[in-house]
């Protein structure tokens, strides 16, 4: 049975989780107009990168910094740079730029891939798939190749679709929440 001091760490911890839901929620479901500038879209893409770990539990979860890496051209335009004010599960964020693929890769909680690495994609993801590195793409067919999270955007929206098979291959775990929101591309 909780006590009321157990009943109140529950309620703030439930407040918390629908508090990060509904910001996920509101940057999925944010309109990305037609017209918006490709520095719009990314600072959208660069919210979302860090409101993704909130979701996401790795094996490894007591490893710090939180290292968010960009593999290739960085598409963001200095829109990850104000993320490392900001701290993601407690751990200051760091951020890291790649331009070869390498043992550091696995260095990495999240590691995006932009459309422009296209044909460094499979070496990417082999390097990564060696440790729990989320590999995060806008790639086409991105999740089907062997990538975990898929960056879509229809009907003016960013979405995203999940490699589920490949994130529970690299001992990863997302938060159902996250999972309801995304189209699963495969599981067992």
């Amino acid at each position: 049975m909780l006590s009321s001091k157990g009943f109140g760490q529950l309620g703030m911890m439930l407040r918390r989780r629908a508090a990060v839901v509904i910001s996920l929620a509101l940057i999925l479901l944010f309109p990305v107009s037609i017209e918006a500038s490709p520095s719009d879209e990314y600072r959208l893409k660069a919210a979302l990168l860090f409101k993704l770990g909130d979701f996401v539990t790795w094996p490894d979860s007591d490893r710090e910094p939180f290292e968010i890496c960009v593999f290739g051209k960085n598409p963001f335009d200095g829109a990850l740079v104000a993320l490392q004010a900001r701290k993601v599960k407690d751990k200051q964020i760091a951020l890291r730029f790649f331009d070869r693929v390498n043992a550091n890769l696995g260095q990495c909680h999240i590691l995006y891939i932009p459309a422009s690495e296209n044909m460094h994609i499979s070496s990417v993801i082999m390097s990564a798939s060696y440790n729990s590195v989320l590999t995060i793409s806008d790639i086409q067919n991105f999740a089907e190749t062997g990538g975990m999270i898929e960056l879509t955007k229809k009907n003016n929206r960013i979405g995203f679709r999940i490699n589920l098979r490949v994130v529970k291959e690299a001992k990863i775990k997302i938060a159902s929440p996250l999972l309801e929101l995304a189209t699963i591309v495969s599981t067992e």
